[in-house]
């Protein structure tokens, strides 16, 4: 039965609306518009119900959708969830969203010719999108792709602070012609002899606050190496910027097309080939050197032995834009010849922000202070008492005097402000690990999914809460007469193994679904390997593709920390992680031993 749902914007789209519901309804076509529902509160279950109940939804197209927060994006983004077919009705001065800019539009420049379109549409949903045939079109396939991927980076994303380091203007050493230098053998000495440093920690920082500072940087210095711990946000701002790349291009055919690539899935082979994999079908070559941005995510998540062509293809291709991001630790001994732009972790105010893209202000609050521990409680409780339209802020920073200094809620709430003041911002308890972004989108799927409504105590409840999480909600929903659970205890020993070896054989984060069989089969030989391969990746542990990699590394990382538990107490020995004789050389242990 034909059941049509109109998306539209109030702004400028509800005479439209109106219209189109009447005139349907009149055809008697069913149709659903929302009426009722307060435009202040967040996407309603009622209108989640509307589009699941639809057989069709008609977006109406106007200027209003293009804004960041309409709630026809959100609208548009369930129907795709839910596979609806979408029909964009575009009226003067709309543009399609990047997340259907391929499908089949109508134009209702002319509202009879328009409608006329839209009933036939209706009884003929087979073209809802272009079969690509022209270059653009083949183009906006790929963007609408990106733009669907990455979609909710657009309404989730926090600004990172990141800090530019850029060098001290020097002459170099041998002064060659630009046409000349992708010729120039790495290894030759010539080459070594040309200085190619451009982010030494001498030399002027500039700081960027948001993405659109940082954005700019980004086009300013167009060869880019976005540094930070793990978890810092790196691979989401890559894919922020995708996203907004995307959009872009989409509305502007002389714009760049990002091209987003994970590099722990590289294995040597010929670096653009293995780049234009990623790239919709498109040919490189037709876009270098203007056309397209590589955002290369993971540079310390592929063998350090194939840096080295990474290099080679930058410095052949001088004039392509780049962004590559690593680790800060593993970038010591993986540098490029890019610009440096260090990602900070979060500070107060973006770790509020974070909270409130996700939750109410009262459940915000009620987070923030059970992550801040029982001390800062109780002197935020004191604090309220005494100083009027008290602030989070204030509580932190202000140099105000609430109370005489022997009181114990006021010796805490020093003690708090000193170590704010003089430890880089030091924050108490677990807003301190919560500083960083990818444990901080832990700790919100934890917390808006727990019975208690407690945040966890401590990293490794952290890690472990996230995964038992991940199993009970992903994994264990997925089994089957056929494939029956596997405990989770023995889930983990597997995966476990898994991790461990990786890193122990120096694998990198991507290996092949035999050497996953195999792992598998040696520490559970009871259990069937695919059937373990099958759980982790419904639980979102692992990802598979024509390889096999955990779906983040820090979760590979707290995996091999498992697995380093159990091989520790063996000898008691942690000589073959960090070698006495070369304790100062970076083993790939580090963070995993953290853990």
């Amino acid at each position: 039965m034909t059941h049509i749902f109109i998306s539209y914007a109030r702004v400028d789209g509800a005479d439209y609306s109106l219209r189109l519901y009447n005139q349907l309804k009149a055809e008697g076509i069913a149709v659903w518009r929302d009426q009722h529902i307060d435009p202040e509160v967040d996407f309603s279950a009622e209108i989640e119900e509307a589009i699941e109940q639809s057989s069709h939804v008609a977006v109406i197209i106007t200027p209003d959708v293009k804004r960041r927060d309409s709630f026809v994006r959100l609208e548009i983004g369930y129907a795709l969830i839910l596979n609806k077919p979408i029909i964009p009705l575009v009226f003067a001065g709309g543009h399609r969203p990047i997340q259907i800019i391929n499908h089949t539009y109508i134009n209702f420049a002319d509202w009879v010719t328009g409608y006329a379109q839209l009933l036939q549409r209706i009884k003929n949903p087979a073209v809802e999108q272009v079969d690509p045939t022209t270059q653009r079109e083949f183009e906006l396939a790929y963007l609408q792709e990106i733009g669907q991927r990455y979609a909710r980076w657009g309404d989730l994303y926090t600004d990172l602070s990141a800090t530019v380091h850029i060098e001290a203007q020097k002459e170099p050493t041998v002064k060659v012609k630009a046409k000349v230098i992708p010729w120039l053998d790495p290894e030759h000495d010539i080459y070594l002899a040309i200085d190619h440093r451009t982010d030494a920690e001498k030399g002027k920082t500039i700081k960027t606050e948001t993405l659109d500072e940082l954005r700019e940087g980004l086009r300013q210095y167009r060869r880019v190496a976005l540094i930070g711990d793990p978890g810092a946000g790196k691979t989401t701002t890559l894919q922020r910027l995708a996203y907004e790349y995307a959009s872009t291009a989409a509305e502007s055919e002389s714009s760049p097309l990002p091209l987003f690539v994970r590099l722990g899935g590289y294995t040597g082979e010929d670096f653009t080939v293995f780049l234009e994999a990623s790239f919709g079908g498109l040919r490189l070559a037709d876009y270098l050197p203007e056309r397209v941005i590589l955002l290369l995510d993971g540079l310390n998540e592929m063998p350090s032995a194939h840096v080295k062509h990474v290099e080679e293809w930058l410095r052949k291709h001088p004039n392509v834009a780049v962004i590559v991001s690593c680790r800060k630790l593993d970038y010591i001994e993986r540098k490029l010849p890019l610009q440096r732009v260090d990602v900070s972790p979060l500070d107060l105010e973006r770790i509020r922000l974070f909270m409130g893209n996700y939750l109410e202000d009262d459940d915000r609050e009620r987070l923030f202070w059970g992550l801040a521990g029982h001390d800062a409680r109780r002197a935020w409780a004191w604090y309220q008492q005494r100083v009027k339209s008290a602030t989070y802020y204030t509580f932190f920073n202000a140099q105000d005097d609430p109370g005489y200094s022997w009181v114990p809620e006021r010796k805490l709430l020093d003690g708090l402000r000193q170590r704010f003041s003089e430890e880089a911002h030091h924050l108490p308890d677990m807003l301190d690990v919560v500083k960083n972004p990818f444990l901080m989108q832990i700790v919100m799927e934890i917390f808006i999914r727990s019975e208690s409504g407690e945040p966890p105590r401590n990293k490794g409840e952290l890690f472990g809460k996230f995964v038992s999480l991940l199993f009970e909600k992903r994994g264990k929903p997925a089994h089957r007469p056929e494939r029956p659970w596997i405990a989770e205890e023995i889930q983990k020993r597997a995966l476990a193994s898994l991790a461990y070896r990786m890193q122990r054989e120096n694998k990198g984060t991507s290996v092949s679904m035999d050497f996953v069989r195999e792992t598998f089969q040696q520490v559970e030989p009871t259990q069937p390997a695919d059937a373990l391969l099958y759980f982790a990746v419904s639980a979102s542990i692992l990802d598979q593709t024509d390889t096999v990699r955990f779906s983040h590394q820090m979760l590979q990382e707290y995996f091999a920390a498992y697995g380093m538990g159990e091989d520790l107490p063996k000898d008691g020995s942690a000589r073959h992680y960090f070698p006495s004789e070369a304790w100062w050389t970076p083993t790939g242990w580090e963070e995993t031993a953290l853990l």
